[in-house]
């Protein structure tokens, strides 16, 4: 008697040890879920969006007798352009480099802008400047707490090309040929947030504030003396950008 009730136990043991498994906890042995996303690759894309330029300009050498010195001016404008760039994903964090290429957007020129922008240089002059182009290339730092969605911050470095002029204020004409462009080279740091709102498709905003830093220019009338020439200008520049960014995404699916 007592052997057939061990082996009905030891059958009822076996018979219900499949089920007792189905119920037993998952956590820590079933494998994780890949992630529906996934930010690595080589993306590329457009940007339009904001750009208040900044502006300060000063006679180097002084103009002797000249009421106004220095002084400085600010711009608003449209900013468009691409950027391409590489990233990785390590868990949460997304690590990357881009490089970007921006231009102005305004009607008419310096003539027409002095009608509306820069500031006297005397009677009958104004004084005029802008950024006629401008180049990036940095790296992003960003984190991603959802799949979709990454924070990030950015920073490197930057040059543009920086054009002044000189510009009767009844006429809106040049006055001589003072026109000027430099190359001027610093640093841009921001940061911002992109949602991939597709496999593919990336939709974002971001905020940057670019530093071109300062430089001497000479009006192209008296390039052969710009030591000398009373026109010489310093001129500093730095802006504040806030750009819309779409992005298409090469990556592993």
């Amino acid at each position: 008697m007592k052997k057939v009730l061990f082996a009905a136990i030891t059958v009822a043991c076996f018979s219900s040890a499949p089920a007792l498994a189905a119920d037993l906890p998952t956590k820590g042995y079933a494998p994780a879920a890949a992630p529906l996303f996934n930010w690595s690759g080589l993306y590329i894309g457009g940007s339009v969006g904001w750009i208040g330029n900044h502006y300060d300009w000063a006679f180097e050498p002084a103009i002797a007798g000249a009421a106004n010195q220095s002084w400085n001016m600010s711009q608003n404008n449209v900013i468009g352009g691409g950027h391409i760039g590489l990233q990785g994903q390590f868990g949460q964090w997304v690590l990357g480099v881009e490089l970007a290429g921006s231009g102005l957007f305004r009607s008419g020129g310096f003539n027409d802008w002095a009608k509306h922008d820069g500031f006297g240089l005397g009677a009958a002059g104004r004084g005029v400047a802008t950024v006629g182009e401008l180049w990036q290339a940095g790296a992003r730092i960003g984190w991603t707490p959802n799949n979709n969605w990454l924070w990030y911050v950015t920073g490197g470095y930057a040059r543009g090309l920086v054009q002044t002029n000189d510009v009767l204020i009844a006429t809106g004409v040049a006055v001589g040929n003072q026109q000027t462009g430099r190359i001027q080279q610093g640093w841009y740091l921001g940061g911002g947030f992109e949602y991939m709102f597709a496999r593919n498709w990336i939709a974002g905003i971001e905020y940057q504030r670019i530093d071109l830093g300062s430089k001497i220019h000479c009006p192209q009338l008296a390039l052969a003396s710009c030591s000398t020439n009373t026109n010489t200008r310093r001129i500093s520049n730095d802006d504040d950008v806030v750009r819309f960014r779409l992005s298409y995404l090469f990556g592993p699916r």
